[in-house]
């Protein structure tokens, strides 16, 4: 076992005896998990011979169980606070352990969002349904947890993609493809006067809003690992999902020149979500701040890129090449 595994079996076994389960009568299998030298995390499952399922989810590295028991604790606020029926769910935080960084919650049964998207390539109208519906469970969270509504600045943004610029330039950062990274930081500039000063929302942030984070089954769809309270424009959330999809399962010649979201990808979406109108925009600004970013976690060095970071350029370069024209 690795150092991962045995610590989650100790907060496993430490958790059993606080809540007088017998370990004997439950069986343990993984959802998901990362193991690396700056982020050590595990999701179980946990099934009792009787059917009962609940999660476990154990945070090895960092070291930092104030911020594991914060995202437990905003799970309960939202749990609490949001509106939730049959349609759209979070699971229920049942017990945590901040001394061990484990926490179990509510097992949440379905398929991920990603794995429906696979199921329908090709079938654009049962994709539309999709994003419909991963558009209702966002707006209920955004919606439940609004905090104001105020004029869009993305100054603060370009500001860090200036200085992003000025290291590439001199040779301090180096990125992959940087003379396309650069069109890039030049359409920002030349698109934000579209965005700045008009109106969106701002609100509590799921914080990784990502297919794999929505969960689907029958017509429920569940929104796991929230995670950041802080308010920030809604924009971060639903750029966040819509670019996972469009760079994914969106054929780079479906997007128009100069944009990153095909017209059916923004319907699909904003027919389910009602914070904001699909020209919001914090969205219009920020789907294109998400390639950007993304773009910036792939190492330069071919060398150094695993497999999937390099999946990931060769998705992204040819939507850049569609959405960056302002050369």
């Amino acid at each position: 076992m690795s150092e991962l595994d045995s610590s989650a079996a100790a907060a496993w076994s430490g958790i059993c005896v606080d809540l007088g389960y017998n370990p004997t009568r439950w069986s343990l299998s993984v959802l998901s998990r990362r193991d690396d030298p700056h982020i050590a995390r595990i999701v179980l499952r946990a099934i009792h011979r009787d059917g009962q399922s609940v999660v476990l989810k154990h945070e090895l590295r960092p070291d930092a169980p104030e911020g594991f028991a914060a995202q437990y604790r905003f799970l309960e606020t939202v749990h609490a606070a949001c509106q939730w029926d049959d349609r759209f769910k979070v699971p229920r935080p049942i017990y945590l352990d901040v001394e061990r960084r484990a926490c179990l919650m509510e097992y949440a049964p379905g398929a991920p969002m990603s794995d429906l998207m696979r199921d329908a390539h090709g079938d654009l109208t049962r994709q539309d349904v999709l994003l419909r519906r991963a558009g209702g469970w966002l707006s209920l969270f955004h919606g439940d947890q609004l905090d104001a509504r105020r004029p869009f600045r993305p100054k603060f943004t370009l500001r860090w993609f200036h200085r992003v610029r000025d290291e590439i330039v001199r040779g301090e950062r180096a990125v992959p493809s940087s003379d396309l990274f650069l069109r890039g930081i030049r359409t920002l500039d030349a698109v934000a006067p579209r965005f700045d000063g008009v109106r969106s929302a701002s609100c509590a942030q799921h914080g990784d809003m990502h297919m794999r984070n929505l969960v689907m089954s029958g017509d429920t769809v569940w929104g796991l690992d929230v995670s950041k309270s802080d308010p920030a424009p809604v924009g971060h959330d639903v750029a966040k999902l819509l670019f996972d999809y469009v760079s994914l399962f969106v054929p780079a010649g479906e997007i128009p020149e100069g944009e990153v979201l095909p017209d059916r990808v923004r319907k699909a979406f904003f027919a389910g979500y009602e914070v904001v109108d699909p020209d919001d925009p914090s969205v219009g600004f920020l789907i294109y701040v998400k390639l950007l970013s993304t773009w910036l976690h792939v190492p330069a060095d071919p060398t150094q890129r695993t497999a999937a970071k390099q999946r990931t350029l060769d998705r992204i370069l040819p939507i850049a090449e569609r959405a960056f024209i302002y050369g």
